[in-house]
C-alpha cells in the first residue's frame, strides 16, 4: 500500500497498488506537502500532477481536502488499472478505449477480488457505493477537459503517453463536457450490470445516504449532492427534469400530490417568482376561474361527451375519486393525502405554493414548463398528442416508444409511470434508486443541515396537517450539531450548499 508521509505520522493512502504519492515541499503551496504522483517505476505524471496542482490552486480552502483525496484517488485507481491491466499493450482505437473505460467502471462498482479471494489483478479493490462513483466519474470528466488544454509535454512514461494521445482523441470526438459525463455515468453503470453486479442489491439506505445518522429504523434519504447531476444527467425528457425539481426542491410533495396538479396551477408572479400550486383535488380552487371548486371546473370543461362511452376520459373526474383496482393498467387514479395550507395577506394562492429549497430550482423549473407547454400541450407541438387536450392536468403520459406505457400517449401520467421516472434516473447515474419518497426525506435534510431551517418551519414547508408528522423528516446530523456548538470537522457533499449551471439561472 502506497502512502502519504505526513509531518508527524506516516499516513496509510487506501487502494493506491502501483502508482505512488510523495509529499513534497513547492514554492507554489509553501509549508504545504504537495501530494506528488507517479508512475510505478517511479517516473513523475505530468499531467495528473499538473492537473491535481491546478485542482488544489482552486480548492484552497481546508476544508476542501475531502475533494483534493477524491481527486487524487480517482486519478491513482485509473493509473494503478492502467498498469494492472494495459502496462504491455496501446489503445489502437477509441473503441478499445471505451471498453478500457467499462471495465475500469465494473472494478469501481463492483470490485476486483473473485468469489475464491483471489485477484488477478492484484488490486483487491472492495465495491464502493454508487454515489461516489458518480463522484469519480466527475473528477475523470474534468481531468480530460483538462487533457485539452495540455499540450507538448517531453519524457512521458511509456504508458502515459498511450493515455494522453488517446484522451485527445476522446475529447475531439466527444467536445461536450456534459455529454461526456454522462456518458461516464453510463458506462459505469452499464458495466456493473454486465459483469454480475446487482445494482438492486446495493440499496442506499440512510447510513450511505447521509453518514453517520443511527436511526433504529434505518430511511432512505437521497444524497442532495447529486440532485444536480440526477436532473441534468439521468432525466433526458423535459417533463421528467420538471418532476424530479419538484421532487427534491419544489417543497418534496408526494407523488400523488404532482398527479393532481393542473397547468393552470404554474405561473410567474413578480414577487415570488415561479409558483406552483397544490389544493385538495375536489375542493379546491382553480386559478383563474374564482368561486369554482376544481370538481366543477372538470366537470364543466371536461365532461368529453363526445367521446364513446367507456372511455377513460369521458366525464373526467377527480383523480382521487376513481377506483385503484389492482391490476388494471389504464388506471386514472390517484391518492390524496390531506395537507396543511397557510393563511397570510398575501391571498388564497400564495398560501398554497411550493417552498423551492434553492431559487435557482425555481426558475430553471418555470423554463421549462414554457418549453414544456409547446412541446408537449398545444397543437403542434413536436410531442402533442390529442388526447392531453381532453385534461387540464400538466403531466402526460409519453410516447415510451418500445417500453410498456401504463396509460395512452397524452393521457394524465400514472403513478407507476411516475415512480418509474425518479427509478430510471437513478439507474442512469449509476445510483441504486432508494424509492421516490427519499427525495421527502433529502429536502428535509438539506433543508435542517445545510439551510438550518428549525423544526416548525420545516413542518409548513413539508404541508403536515400535525406538527408531529415533521419528526420523521428532520433529520439533524451530529456534525451539524458539533460546528453548530463551536467544533470544526471538516464539512463533507452532503452538507455543502449546493452550487447551480447557468443553463438553471438564466431565465432568457
Amino acid at each position: 500500500m502506497t502512502i502519504f508521509v505526513s509531518k508527524q505520522a506516516i499516513v496509510p493512502y487506501p487502494g493506491i497498488r502501483y502508482s505512488r504519492i510523495e509529499n513534497v515541499i513547492t514554492k507554489e503551496f509553501g509549508n504545504t506537502p504537495f501530494p506528488l504522483i507517479t508512475w510505478e517505476d517511479g517516473s513523475v505524471s505530468p499531467s495528473a500532477n499538473a492537473y491535481l496542482m491546478y485542482q488544489m490552486q482552486m480548492h484552497s480552502s481546508p476544508s476542501q481536502n475531502a475533494s483534493i483525496n477524491q481527486c487524487i484517488t480517482i486519478l491513482c485507481h485509473m493509473m494503478d488499472y492502467l498498469v494492472a491491466t494495459r502496462k504491455n499493450s496501446a489503445f489502437n482505437s477509441l473503441n478499445e478505449f471505451h471498453a478500457f473505460l467499462k471495465e475500469f467502471g465494473a472494478a469501481l462498482s463492483g470490485g476486483t477480488i473473485k468469489a475464491d479471494g483471489t485477484d488477478p489483478t492484484g488490486l483487491f479493490w472492495t465495491r464502493i457505493r454508487s454515489e461516489t462513483i458518480s463522484i469519480y466519474a466527475r473528477w475523470l470528466n474534468e481531468y480530460f477537459d483538462y487533457l485539452a488544454q495540455y499540450h507538448n509535454v517531453q519524457h512521458f512514461n511509456p504508458i502515459e503517453t498511450r493515455l494522453i494521445k488517446i484522451g485527445k482523441d476522446f475529447l475531439k470526438n466527444n467536445p461536450d463536457s456534459h455529454q461526456r459525463k454522462c456518458m461516464f455515468y453510463h458506462l459505469f453503470a452499464r458495466a456493473a450490470q454486465s459483469t454480475g453486479v446487482k445494482i438492486k442489491e446495493r440499496a442506499v439506505v440512510l447510513q450511505q445516504n447521509a453518514p453517520r445518522q443511527h436511526d433504529i429504523n434505518p430511511m432512505k434519504i437521497f444524497p442532495m449532492s447529486l440532485a444536480v447531476d440526477l436532473i441534468d444527467y439521468g432525466a433526458s425528457s423535459i417533463r421528467d427534469k420538471m418532476i424530479l425539481l419538484l421532487l427534491l426542491f419544489g417543497g418534496a410533495p408526494r407523488g400523488s400530490e404532482i398527479g393532481h396538479i393542473f397547468r393552470s396551477d404554474v405561473y410567474w408572479h413578480k414577487d415570488f417568482h415561479c409558483i406552483v400550486t397544490f389544493d385538495q383535488p375536489s375542493e379546491g380552487q382553480v386559478y383563474g376561474e374564482p368561486g369554482i371548486t376544481r370538481e366543477d371546473f372538470l366537470r364543466k370543461n371536461f365532461a368529453n361527451h363526445s367521446l364513446e362511452d367507456g372511455h377513460l376520459l369521458k366525464g373526467l373526474k377527480p383523480r382521487h375519486q376513481y377506483s385503484n383496482i389492482t391490476g388494471n393498467k389504464e388506471k386514472l387514479y390517484c391518492g390524496w393525502k390531506s395537507m396543511r395550507f397557510t393563511n397570510s395577506n398575501n391571498g388564497y394562492l400564495i398560501d398554497h405554493m411550493v417552498h423551492w429549497i434553492e431559487p435557482a430550482a425555481g426558475v430553471y423549473f418555470y423554463k421549462l414548463y414554457q418549453q414544456y407547454m409547446k412541446d408537449y400541450l398545444e397543437p403542434g407541438g413536436e410531442h402533442f398528442n390529442p388526447n392531453s387536450a381532453l385534461h387540464p392536468f400538466l403531466f402526460v403520459s409519453a410516447d415510451n416508444k418500445g417500453k410498456k406505457s401504463t396509460l395512452p400517449q397524452g393521457y394524465p401520467l400514472s403513478m407507476s409511470a411516475l415512480h418509474g421516472v425518479f427509478k430510471r434516473a437513478c439507474n442512469n447515474i449509476g445510483l441504486a434508486s432508494p424509492g421516490m419518497h427519499s427525495a421527502r426525506h433529502g429536502y428535509g435534510y438539506y433543508a435542517v443541515n445545510v439551510l438550518n431551517v428549525e423544526k416548525t418551519m420545516l413542518s409548513t414547508m413539508l404541508r403536515h396537517c400535525s406538527p408531529s408528522a415533521v419528526d420523521a423528516y428532520y433529520h439533524l446530523d451530529n456534525l451539524t450539531i458539533h460546528n453548530f456548538l463551536g467544533g470544526s470537522a471538516e464539512v463533507e457533499d452532503n452538507f455543502q450548499r449546493l452550487s447551480f449551471p447557468d443553463h438553471w439561472t438564466k431565465l432568457s
